[in-house]
């Protein structure tokens, strides 16, 4: 499917990069539900590190097939996307064979909520309680909303009866702070600045003027939650793939799959954990201590 092909585009662009050897590539079609042979393909070549570039519900299906035929043993690795980080992979599984089946998977998870951790995103906490209150109290106690407009005489708050915002008695903390927040506020920032560019060159704002300009810059905000914002070119190799995806900006926990031997049930939510935080920016990762960040491989 379109998802399977992306991921194995995507990975063996890196893979490649970084001299990675492949013993071997298997793909399906959907609908399979026989992995017999495969199966019998990775014995041969004795392969013992399996990538998973599959959505959730082949997933499943491929995993449960695969540990019945003996693919899955003691010293196998799975690595997977995102789209397995989730405990409803394991959901169907007999509770008997979860923790044997998922034994060691990698996968990671896309967590803006990390950012607030940093000095960029402490600082973006700061700007929102420096706002301007879009609710105040007036004398008699009632809610009174701003009556701020646009260009055109617009509401900025109010509409259809409901005020946006908050009140001047609040003070803002993180944890009341959709994460996704300091995306949306650079994604207005990263606009107008195509905007603004497009304006001073004689240029029309049109989306696919928008989407050129971002794809040929980096922003650099002063008080962006990560500092840098920049989207990707595309593969000229393979049409363009990613253009205008953001490619800084994103930080992901890195998950395994945990299980306990004294615990009867494997299949709650706390059975992934982070072991590791990977920066799109950098590259790089760091260990967590504040987690249990023991492998189990």
């Amino acid at each position: 499917d379109i998802y399977g092909d992306d991921c194995y585009h995507e990975f063996t662009k890196y893979g490649d990069m970084f001299g990675m050897e492949y013993l071997s590539i298997h793909a399906f079609p959907t609908s399979t539900t026989d992995f017999r042979s495969t199966v019998d393909k990775i014995n041969d070549v004795g392969s013992t590190i399996f990538v998973l570039l599959m959505d959730l519900s082949f997933a499943k299906r491929f995993l449960s097939s695969v540990y019945y035929l003996g693919m899955l043993k003691t010293g196998t690795q799975l690595l997977g996307t995102s789209a397995i980080a989730t405990p409803s992979l394991w959901s169907d599984f007999n509770n008997d064979d979860v923790r044997y089946i998922m034994k060691g998977l990698l996968t990671v998870k896309n967590s803006p909520e990390l950012y607030f951790e940093l000095p960029q995103g402490k600082d973006f906490v700061s700007l929102v309680n420096h706002l301007p209150p879009t609710i105040t109290i007036g004398p008699d106690g009632n809610e009174i909303c701003s009556n701020a407009t646009d260009s055109v005489g617009t509401a900025l708050y109010y509409f259809e009866g409901i005020c946006v915002g908050y009140s001047d008695l609040l003070s803002i903390t993180a944890d009341q702070i959709d994460p996704k927040t300091m995306m949306t506020y650079e994604a207005v920032f990263a606009y107008a600045k195509a905007a603004d560019q497009l304006i001073r060159n004689n240029m029309e704002v049109t989306g696919i003027n928008i989407h050129n300009y971002l794809a040929n810059s980096t922003i650099l905000y002063d008080n962006s939650s990560v500092g840098e914002v920049s989207f990707s070119r595309g593969d000229e190799t393979y049409s363009y793939f990613g253009r205008g995806d953001r490619q800084t900006g994103h930080i992901y926990k890195v998950l395994n799959y945990h299980y306990n031997e004294s615990e009867d049930n494997y299949n709650d939510t706390s059975k992934f954990v982070t072991v590791a935080v990977w920066s799109t920016k950098d590259g790089g990762y760091t260990c967590r201590r504040e987690f249990n960040s023991t492998m189990f491989v």
